[in-house]
């Protein structure tokens, strides 16, 4: 009996063995792709809703991915910058977002031969609008671009250059595209550029009143590019990876398979106007320069050009959270009626929300709530006219204002009551105590916490630029905007808030020694006064 188990046992452990070494070998032949995409460039790639990924170059690179065994292909969402970035760390090894080519981005990764879509530039305007009708008629006019390197953002940089004297009005914001339509709608803005297919796209679904003018290829160029590409690194398995989808492309051409999906996801078939190019690229052995250190040091002086911006939010927003913080602290130190509880959620929260939430209730929601006011009061209130500035300080002072009352509070309940009790003895008054005993002593004691909050501050106004405020973080992210080198951009702007952040302890820790000194010698004061040795 024995020997006949230990036969099975045998037997059974070959098969599990031999299974294993198939599946590895298998495993071994196909080679793993991850695509990198945004996810909210809708309809090139977004979210149903089932919350499942989808859009014209998802399905494009489904279709492409059951051609080609060889490899298996699978998604990341990440925000646009976070594409490239992945791509030069090698996380992803290719990008589908509706990419086009420039010469600086084509000396960094590899761009696909064969295009996979054909878009025209087509000018958005407010229905009936009749005084824009070409680019010629743009001077003078107001836009909302993308920072993230689009098509849109180097044509009116360049516009603007050539066109000193009657420049295109912009303002450079991170709000999707429905809401810049909107606006147009409203007569907030005047146009905005766009592609013919995601205008139309977005008409179709949201019913947008606008009157959309196509431009005839020679201004599209001048424009965008009208043909999209992957993007792949520019490796040797980058460059095997891009071929085997130009093939597979070339294929779906022919099949008529891409025109079914442009149908399927674009509402229209675009692709009649690809043109089959076989030529190939050869990529060369040497290492691609994925990091330039030149960069690093050469962006700092025109990132600097946004310090004023940063230093302005961080010094009015401090000033005023301080004031409304030290209302809050007294108001729960005295534990006063009605407000106490009103203040206590306000604190939790705006401590329990992430303060880009905030930036956005404040950036939208006083819009629509002066809208309202203008519906119910009569009034007129103009919700354009509210410069972006404004928007932004108030929601850091109301963020910080939370954190800096808890401080104050803190530093409040630290002071001794029998020097409050001391001075009163003394014949001071209560607010004569207040001021020259508790008050001094509760800053001293909550100037660490106040000042870790202040440098808290300072690095949270790289989150103003989502209300289209340019402050260093956002002045970083235009400059790479048109290279993709977000690395070597994000870097200086790490290094210029390494450096303040730096001054400004060395501030606080100065401030903080000197208030202690003058803390000690108020102290001595105190003891050398007979009165107050005789009331002690």
């Amino acid at each position: 009996m024995y020997p006949s188990i230990k036969k099975w046992i045998i037997f059974v452990l070959t098969i599990f063995l031999l299974a294993g070494c198939r599946s590895q070998s298998d495993e071994q032949d196909v080679t793993k792709i991850l695509v990198g995409t945004d996810g909210d460039t809708k309809p090139y790639t977004y979210f149903d809703e089932n919350n499942e990924l989808t859009g014209y170059d998802i399905a494009v690179v489904k279709a492409i991915d059951e051609m080609l065994p060889q490899y298996e292909i699978s998604f990341e969402v990440t925000e646009f910058t976070g594409i490239f970035a992945g791509i030069d760390s090698s996380r992803y090894q290719m990008a589908a977002n509706n990419i086009t080519k420039n010469p600086e981005r084509e000396s960094k990764y590899l761009f696909g031969n064969q295009s996979y879509l054909y878009n025209n530039a087509v000018i958005a305007v407010q229905s009936d609008r009749t005084d824009i009708q070409s680019l010629d008629d743009l001077g003078g006019k107001t836009t909302v671009i993308k920072p993230s390197g689009s098509f849109q953002q180097a044509f009116v940089e360049n516009y603007n250059a050539t066109h000193p004297d009657n420049p295109i009005l912009f303002t450079y914001s991170d709000q999707d595209y429905l809401k810049t339509y909107q606006d147009i709608m409203q007569g907030h803005v005047d146009f905005a550029l766009a592609e013919e297919i995601m205008i139309n796209s977005m008409i179709d679904e949201y019913q947008l009143d606008l009157d959309v003018i196509s431009l005839p290829y020679e201004q599209t160029i001048q424009i965008m590019q009208p043909e999209g590409f992957f993007v792949f690194p520019r490796t040797q398995e980058g460059e095997a990876l891009r071929d085997a989808f130009d093939e597979a492309i070339v294929t779906l051409i022919e099949n008529g398979t891409l025109s079914e999906l442009s149908n399927t996801y674009l509402g229209r078939d675009y692709v009649g106007n690809i043109t089959i190019n076989q030529s190939s690229e050869t990529t060369t052995e040497s290492m691609p320069n994925l990091f330039d250190i030149g960069l690093v040091f050469s962006n700092i002086p025109q990132i600097l050009a946004y310090l004023p911006t940063t230093l302005w939010i961080t010094l009015i927003s401090a000033i005023f959270s301080f004031l409304l913080g030290f209302v809050i602290a007294m108001v729960k130190h005295k534990r006063i009626p009605i407000l106490t509880p009103i203040f206590n959620f306000y604190v939790s929260f705006m401590r329990g929300t992430p303060l880009l939430v905030q930036l956005y209730l404040t950036f939208y929601g006083i819009p629509i709530l002066l809208q309202y006011i203008n519906y119910y009061q009569g009034t007129n209130y103009s919700t354009n006219s509210i410069p972006p500035m404004l928007f932004v300080i108030i929601a850091f002072s109301l963020n910080e204002a939370a954190y800096s009352s808890e401080s104050i509070r803190a530093g409040l309940e630290a002071v001794d009551p029998g020097e409050q009790e001391a001075a009163l003895a003394m014949g001071m008054s209560p607010l004569q105590t207040f001021i020259r005993i508790t008050l001094p002593e509760a800053l001293v004691i909550a100037l660490p916490a106040l000042g870790n909050s202040l440098v808290g501050l300072i690095k949270g106004t790289s989150l103003a630029f989502t209300c289209a405020v340019i402050d260093i973080t956002a002045g970083g992210k235009l400059l790479a905007s048109r290279n993709f080198r977000y690395f070597e951009s994000y870097i200086s702007v790490a290094l210029i808030y390494w450096v303040l952040t730096i001054v400004i302890s060395w501030l606080l820790k100065k401030l903080e020694k000197k208030l202690k000194a003058d803390e000690q010698e108020e102290d001595g004061k105190h003891v050398e006064s007979p009165a107050y040795s005789q009331e002690l």
